[in-house]
């Protein structure tokens, strides 16, 4: 649900049944390869964060979390 949310506020045009199914592996037909990037971008960004929701939050963590939302996406984040 967090993924599906992100991708709203980002004006991706996915509905959540279509989330779901390529954060599930799937390809979808009809979603742009910049969604899907997008959607998995995310949804490795979240399993890290859930991963290491212990960990200590610093300007280097929040730098990772951005690594993995940027991915494949900015030449510099």
């Amino acid at each position: 649900m967090n993924v599906y949310c992100g991708m709203r506020m980002e004006n991706r045009n996915v509905t959540f049944p279509q989330t779901r199914t390529i954060i599930e592996g799937v390809n979808v037909p009809g979603v742009s390869i910049d969604d899907i990037t997008a959607i998995l971008n995310m949804r490795d960004a979240w399993k890290c964060l859930l991963d290491s929701v212990d960990g200590r939050l610093d300007l280097a963590y929040i730098c990772k979390l951005n690594s993995f939302i940027a991915r494949n996406e900015a030449l510099e984040w």
